[in-house]
């Protein structure tokens, strides 16, 4: 009971910032739940504190409301919320918890994006358009392109395999957050040269010179002329 009335003094107390905690809070949370009600009405809540951190320029001010608005809404919508009583009467041991997926996603996605500005560059839509209708588009339709950088991008960024494999990685005691802290990494690249074919977009392709400075000569003003 302890941490259900006092859980504002604990979430204070994390070494976490509010948003990195309710990124941790995002990625464990189902797995406590039992109740596809109880887990709807907390998702409610987790993107209402989503919501406002939408904006850099609020995110400084209300993030630790964010989290704060996440913790409530777990811990009140939980039924088989544990207690010590339940605990002691099972044998239920510790959950695993994982390492939230959130900046390794976003960061993705601004690089993907980045690299699709760079190599439809041709192409003057909006990044919204460019990435939601016309890739797309250009996929399904199998239209021709001109470059093969073009064809291979496409093809990885608009083919989804039927089985993900992938698994979140679990969260050990040794784990360094201090990397979580900031979204600074977050930015999207300034290049595009670490997407493979990005830069090689077609052999025909010109390597620019540099500009040869020429030499300029400053003669002497001559005032018997």
């Amino acid at each position: 009971m302890c941490l259900y009335d006092f859980f504002q003094s604990v979430v204070e107390r994390c070494c976490l910032s509010g948003d990195v905690f309710t990124a941790y809070l995002h990625q464990n949370y189902p797995e406590f739940y039992t109740s596809i009600d109880d887990l709807a009405a907390s998702t409610e809540y987790i993107s209402s504190a989503d919501y406002l951190t939408n904006e850099w320029s609020n995110r400084e001010v209300l993030r630790e409301y964010a989290s704060s608005v996440a913790t409530r809404g777990i811990i009140h919508y939980n039924s088989s919320r544990a207690t010590t009583s339940s605990i002691s009467n099972t044998n239920m041991g510790w959950k695993p918890l994982h390492k939230p997926q959130y900046y390794t996603v976003r960061k993705k996605a601004l690089d993907n994006s980045t690299a699709a500005k760079g190599i439809f560059k041709d192409l003057h839509y909006s990044k919204r358009d460019l990435e939601t209708d016309i890739l797309p588009y250009l996929a399904m339709t199998n239209s021709t392109l001109r470059y093969p950088g073009q064809i291979t991008f496409l093809q990885e960024l608009t083919r989804f395999p039927k089985f993900s494999s992938t698994r979140s990685e679990v969260l050990s005691e040794k784990d360094i957050m201090d990397s979580l802290e900031t979204d600074s990494n977050l930015e999207p690249p300034s290049t595009i040269s670490s997407i493979p074919n990005a830069t090689d977009l077609t052999n025909s392709q010109q390597t620019i010179q540099p500009p040869i400075e020429e030499e300029v000569i400053i003669e002497d003003y001559d005032d018997d002329g």
